[in-house]
């Protein structure tokens, strides 16, 4: 399994890719600091090796100012930015 780890904080918020479980985890993304997820602390959001399943979950990712996008992962893990 392949996954991607989203983390939200007062300072910075970042990301992590992970193969296995977030105990594995690979290389840190850091948002710019304009940037900033929305509605949660941390999401973690795991694909299945070989078909791409997921649970679903939208993601709202954006500026503060009130500008944002909200991305879609359907169960199929098709990702839809809206």
């Amino acid at each position: 399994n392949w996954g991607v780890w989203l983390i939200n904080t007062s300072t910075q918020d970042y990301f992590y890719l992970f193969r296995g479980t977030t105990s594995t985890l690979k290389e840190r993304y850091e948002l710019p600091q304009q940037v900033s997820f929305f509605d949660f602390n941390d999401k973690a959001i795991i694909f299945q090796k070989l078909t791409g399943e997921t649970t679903s979950t939208t993601i709202k990712i954006g500026f503060s100012s009130g500008f944002y996008k909200l991305i879609r992962i359907s169960t199929s893990g098709s990702i839809v930015v809206e």
